[in-house]
């Protein structure tokens, strides 16, 4: 099971890699709503051809394995391992090629450290860590809580959750990641707890199940699907792309860090405060988050300055420039300057 979860951490590392700064929200979201679709359908499907035969679902699992090994080696395009700046040539014989001389593959301890080994990304494990904590805690108790509150029975709360993927799915699939390609990851993320803070005013207030699906379900499953691609897409911006993989492993591990305690605390929120707590403290704590977010979440690194196309002006490359190449630009043009006087 650990393994096979790890094929989201690659694919999220994969999106990474393979789209730039204006569409990797997007493309984070899509692959989230990927996800989910999946769990939907896969679910539903596994329950039709069980009743056929109770091996079919294995079988078929094992055979879509493979057509994914297949898609992958054969219609994905290639990637390349990226050297960090600091890691250690090896050394080769006199004799040898010196362009074969590559970097030493660090080990994963070392590229966590890389990975985690500054502020700002430190910053973002707390944030990250302390808003699964929240949210996790409050899905533990929303079923229990939904029935009593407003007296649903298990069918009605399995068309309650339906409706909830299906409204996730159209979120995660463009509309989250245009607004944070739009606005940035830090307001973006800031508004969706806006939005849950919002979703935890009504909830503590609303007895009708009809307000309560109209007014609180779509503000929460926005705000839940905002901020964490707001999240995701902000990790790609801060960890470097040659640590990225294991900075997502790490997220992975406090992911079910996470979901070991949040059960705990929802467990300990119910016997001693009851359920109508519910809201009012999952309110209490988005508000402290937004507090030290505000103050303490890192803005992404700005874009590297541009070089103008020599064919078209108006077309840019998104290629750094570096001060060796401003001293060599400077120095052509007085070169030229001398060449035209001495015409």
């Amino acid at each position: 099971v650990g393994t096979v979860k790890q094929t989201m951490t690659v694919s999220k590392a994969l999106a990474a890699i393979w789209s730039d700064d204006s569409d990797r929200a997007s493309s984070m979201g899509l692959i989230s709503s990927a996800s989910t679709a999946g769990w939907i359908t896969g679910s539903a499907f596994t329950a039709l051809i069980h009743k056929m035969n109770p091996k079919a679902p294995s079988i078929i699992a094992v055979g879509l394995y493979f057509l994914d090994g297949f898609l992958l080696m054969w219609f994905l395009p290639r990637t390349v391992r990226i050297h960090h700046e600091h890691d250690i040539p090896i050394k080769k014989d006199k004799d040898d090629n010196k362009d074969a001389e590559k970097p030493k593959k660090p080990s994963f301890t070392t590229s966590v450290h890389r990975a985690f080994g500054n502020k700002s990304v430190a910053l973002f494990v707390v944030i990250k860590v302390c808003y699964e904590l929240i949210k996790r805690t409050g899905h533990s108790m929303e079923d229990v809580w939904e029935m009593d509150r407003f007296g649903l029975k298990m069918y009605e709360l399995g068309e309650l959750r339906t409706l909830k993927s299906v409204f996730t799915i159209m979120l995660q699939g463009k509309i989250a990641g245009s607004i944070v390609n739009a606005y940035g990851e830090k307001v973006s993320f800031l508004f969706a707890l806006c939005l849950a803070i919002w979703g935890c005013l009504v909830q503590y207030h609303v007895t009708d199940v009809m307000k309560y699906a109209m007014l609180s379900v779509p503000v929460d499953l926005t705000s839940t699907v905002l901020s964490t691609i707001a999240l995701e897409s902000l990790m790609t911006h801060i960890v470097p792309k040659s640590e990225l993989g294991s900075a997502l492993a790490v997220i992975d591990v406090l992911h079910s860090v996470v979901g070991v305690f949040a059960p705990m605390m929802a467990g300990l929120i119910v016997q001693y405060l009851g359920l109508l707590a519910k809201p009012l403290i999952t309110g209490i704590a988005l508000v402290l988050l937004f507090i030290f977010a505000f103050y303490s979440m890192p803005p992404p690194p700005p874009p590297p300055r541009s070089t103008t196309s020599l064919n078209d002006p108006n077309k840019q490359i998104k290629t750094p420039i570096t001060d060796d190449e401003s001293i060599i630009d400077s120095l052509n043009e007085n070169e030229l300057i001398e060449n035209e006087k001495g015409s």
